[in-house]
C-alpha cells in the first residue's frame, strides 16, 4: 500500500502479518481524504484504532500539524512506528505525532480536552459494543465544529446530543459516516 498524496506520496505503508489489522484500502482512503482535503492542513488529527497507521500518515502527508495514533495492539503500535520510519516522518520535519498504546477510552484521556479537529475511527467491525458510547467518549476531545469519521461494514445511526450525522458514503462493503460536533461537552 502507498500514501496517496502529499509530502509522502508514493511511499510504502507496511501492512504487517497480523490478520487482525484491516487497513483502509487506498481508494477508500483517497475518497475520504478528498471529502476532507481542505480541513486537514494545520489541524489536529486522531487516527483511532490505527492498525497500520495509514490514515494518520496520510493526514501527516497532507499537512496536519499534530496526529495522534491510538491502538491497543502491541503489534499495531510496532507497525505504526515502523511505517513512520518508512516514510521518514521524523526527518521530513512534518507535523508532530504521538503513538499511544492502550484501550481507546484510556488513550483519549491522554489528549487534552477539545483538542481534536478530525478523528478517524476504524474499530474492529465485530466490536459492536463500542458504538454505544463512542461519540459520547469522543465529545470530550473534539473541538466544536470538529469532525468524527467512522468506518464500518454497515450503516450506523448513532444518536448523540453532541454530534450531527452529516453524510454517509458507501464504498463497496464499507460505509463511512461523517459526524460534526455541534455542542460543547466541556464547560468553558
Amino acid at each position: 500500500m502507498k500514501v496517496t498524496t502529499g509530502l509522502f506520496k508514493g511511499k510504502n505503508i507496511d501492512l504487517g502479518d497480523d490478520d487482525n489489522v484491516r487497513p483502509t484500502i487506498g481508494r477508500i482512503r483517497e475518497a475520504v481524504f478528498n471529502v476532507i482535503q481542505f480541513s486537514i492542513y494545520g489541524r489536529v488529527f486522531v487516527d483511532l484504532f490505527s492498525g497500520s497507521g495509514s490514515i494518520g500518515i496520510e493526514a501527516l502527508s497532507r499537512g496536519a500539524k499534530q496526529v495522534y495514533f491510538i491502538d491497543n495492539s502491541p503489534t499495531s503500535i510496532a507497525l505504526i512506528n515502523k511505517n513512520l520510519q518508512n516514510v521518514n516522518a521524523i526527518k521530513e520535519g512534518v507535523g508532530r505525532f504521538d503513538v499511544i498504546y492502550g484501550d481507546y477510552k484510556r488513550a483519549i484521556g491522554r489528549i487534552r480536552a477539545e483538542t481534536a479537529d478530525i478523528i478517524y475511527c476504524d474499530p474492529p467491525y465485530a466490536a459492536d459494543k463500542i458504538y454505544d458510547t463512542l461519540l459520547l467518549d469522543l465529545a470530550l476531545i473534539t473541538n466544536d465544529g470538529g469532525l468524527v469519521i467512522i468506518e464500518r461494514d454497515k450503516e450506523l445511526h448513532i444518536s448523540s446530543e453532541f454530534f450531527r450525522l452529516e453524510q454517509i458514503r458507501h464504498y463497496g462493503t464499507v460505509y463511512v459516516h461523517f459526524y460534526r460536533k455541534i455542542k460543547s461537552w466541556v464547560e468553558k
